[in-house]
């Protein structure tokens, strides 16, 4: 009995031996860095390791170099794992419109429980929701439940799924249509919705249900997400504000709600996501050009304007390759309405590499009938230059290039041409 004893204590000693050496490791791989891919506004795609992240910048080591990057200059930090091969039994949408994925979902007390894909447990207030789906849509059903739960609400609604006879509006008889019933959730149980319908307390079988809507008597006022999470299972996280802490992403939503989400579990920070729109990606407004003949070695985008989209054939600006860019040339003109919220213009701007031979153009942008900069090139000053302007307010976006002499041999490539907020 004595050694029976003896040997508990030598293998409970092992246990902890090894738990405490796993921890150790963690906490080592944590403190050298998490293995992330970091996409830059620039276009730069660069493997690092990560150390320390907020909501205004990102610290990892680059090539053996400590480096910290403003948020702002970032479209995304993409973190390793596959995706999780679970399948959900809820989906949760927030006021916020994050959209959640969820094997497990109740209520009670106004508060909603719920386990992630990845098996994290949360809760966060029912005011936060805005609906909670109970079935994979389809073709048939996901038109009428947005109509449903997208519709201004009186009352908490239960989405109710029943088969349909032949009609015009289900010609196919036995299909699925969707009806709906107002009153109040009073709870959410693992198969019951308990619900009050004009004072009748009912419970009503989760499995006859599309889903049930939260409403919301109050109009809240919430803060535009920094960005969005995307977590392995699927899920969409809006994001108010963010703070790395030891394996865990601290993260406040636009709702309230304070989460923390292992690392492990994350897929994407998309910092791009409605803060950052390149000028590639917005139609002009009006553009103007008068071209002159193509100078030889110039590249085929030549005979347009500029270039309005990702290029499959990335552009090049003293010998550092671009995806995207607006290649100008001969006397050009483009005018941009500026959707509201963003603060600043950034682009690189030099002559195409392309062109070996420059002819003297002058590049001016005004804003609202405001210069913000004005500059020459030609092939001995060809850039790049680094542009950063504060657009705040303006409503109206003018990119003027003019040659400086009858020559036309020049096309001025802005790169990475972004408004961010």
């Amino acid at each position: 009995m004595v050694g029976s004893f003896a040997s508990s204590i030598r293998l409970t000693s092992f246990l902890l031996a090894v738990l405490g050496a796993l921890s150790a490791s963690s906490s080592l791989a944590l403190a050298e860095g998490l293995k992330v891919v970091l996409r830059r506004a620039s276009g730069d795609v660069e493997t690092a390791q990560l150390s320390a992240l907020d909501s205004e910048k990102v610290e990892a080591t680059i090539a053996g170099k400590l480096t910290t990057i403003p948020i702002a200059d970032l479209l995304a930090v993409e973190l390793s794992g596959a995706r999780i091969a679970v399948a959900p039994q809820a989906w949760l949408e927030l006021l916020d419109g994050s959209t959640l994925l969820a094997t497990d979902f109740t209520t009670t007390s106004g508060t909603a429980q719920f386990k992630l894909l990845s098996g994290q447990e949360y809760s966060i207030p029912t005011r936060s929701l805005r609906a909670v789906r109970f079935r994979p849509g389809t073709e048939a059903t996901n038109k009428a439940w947005a109509d449903i739960v997208g519709g201004d609400l009186t009352g908490d609604l239960l989405v109710i799924r029943k088969t349909a006879e032949a009609s015009e509006d289900a010609p196919a008889e036995g299909g699925i249509v969707l009806d709906q019933l107002d009153g109040a959730i009073l709870g959410v149980a693992a198969t019951t919705v308990k619900f009050d319908f004009d004072g009748d307390k009912i419970d009503v079988k989760r499995e006859k249900l599309e889903g049930i809507a939260f409403y919301q008597p109050v109009a809240r006022n919430l803060t535009r997400p920094l960005c969005q999470l995307l977590d392995r299972g699927g899920g969409r996280w809006m994001v108010k504000s963010m703070k790395l802490e030891g394996e865990n992403l601290a993260v406040e939503t636009p709702v309230g709600a304070r989460i923390n989400l292992p690392l492990a579990d994350l897929a994407t920070i998309d910092l791009a996501a409605g803060n950052l729109l390149f000028l590639t990606d917005l139609e002009p407004e009006k553009r103007d050009a008068l071209f002159g003949l193509q100078p030889a070695g110039m590249t085929a985008t030549f005979a347009q304007l500029y270039q309005n989209r990702a290029s499959d054939t990335p552009f090049k600006l003293d010998g550092s390759t671009h995806a995207r860019a607006l290649a100008l040339h001969g006397k050009s003109t483009l005018t941009y309405r500026l959707p509201e919220g963003f603060k600043s213009l950034r682009a690189v701007v030099g002559i195409d590499d392309a062109v070996q031979a420059s002819s003297r153009v002058q590049l001016t942008i005004v804003v609202d009938n405001r210069e913000l900069f004005k500059g020459e090139f030609d092939n001995d000053h060809r850039g790049p230059v680094n542009l950063d302007l504060d657009v705040t307010g303006a409503r109206r976006l003018v990119i003027l290039l003019e040659p400086l002499g009858p020559d036309l041999r020049a096309q001025l490539l802005l790169c990475q041409p972004r408004l961010s907020r």
